[in-house]
């Protein structure tokens, strides 16, 4: 199983639909786009539009349109799953792609986003309590594994989908490893799945990418 790089889960991400307010009027095909991926539109000044986020971001840097902000890419709305995040095991419900959309919105629009900054920092926050429960989980599936335990799925509920890519490469291969050695009984120890559960970085990349962009 392959480790997708950032650019191409942005990618995936670009194809999320955003509003945007345009600056033009299209007038030809009644002010409809038409896309391989579907119709977008219509274009009015003043009215409201959804569009790719790939689209959304090119008009955005011909200064044809002013990209909404997403009602969960607000600072009240981050505070309150990161206070969740802190409070609790599982993970706070977040876009699928948030990382990727925040990600791109603070490069390429971070003028129509209010309090861009404080933003930024909240999801940093935010992607290191989740980081220490997707730790603490490969440390628990290690447990469970090495002391006969069947852990032959993961139910990981609203893990975002930069932070699957940054462990299911490390994961699926560990646990194969594990199965394969008790089979042997080989008396594989736990204490280096464990460290190497531990110390592995999975910060996805898309948060270095938040930090150059400030």
């Amino acid at each position: 199983m392959f480790l997708m790089r950032s650019s191409e889960m942005e990618f995936l991400a670009e194809q999320e639909l955003i509003s945007i307010m345009p600056f033009f009027e299209l007038k030809e095909n009644a002010g409809m786009l038409h896309g391989i991926s579907g119709d977008f539109g219509p274009f009015h000044p003043s009215m409201a539009a959804q569009v790719p986020l790939w689209l959304a971001i090119k008009l955005k840097q011909l200064n044809k349109c002013r990209i909404i902000q997403p009602s969960w890419f607000t600072v009240e709305h981050l505070m309150e799953r990161m206070e969740g995040e802190g409070s609790s095991e599982l993970f706070e419900s977040l876009p699928f792609h948030y990382l990727e959309v925040a990600t791109l919105l603070l490069k390429h629009a971070a003028a129509d986003m209010e309090q861009a900054e404080k933003m930024r920092l909240i999801l940093e926050d935010i992607q290191h309590l989740r980081q220490d429960k997707i730790r603490n989980g490969l440390c628990r599936i290690a447990n469970d594994v090495q002391t006969g335990g069947s852990a032959y799925a993961v139910q990981l509920n609203n893990v975002a989908a930069m932070e699957i890519n940054s462990v299911r490469q490390f994961m699926t291969g560990s646990l194969k490893k594990f199965y394969e050695l008790n089979a042997l009984e080989s008396g594989a120890s736990q204490s280096q799945f464990t460290s190497q559960a531990s110390s592995m970085d999975t910060t996805p990349s898309s948060v270095s990418r938040l930090r150059r962009h400030r």
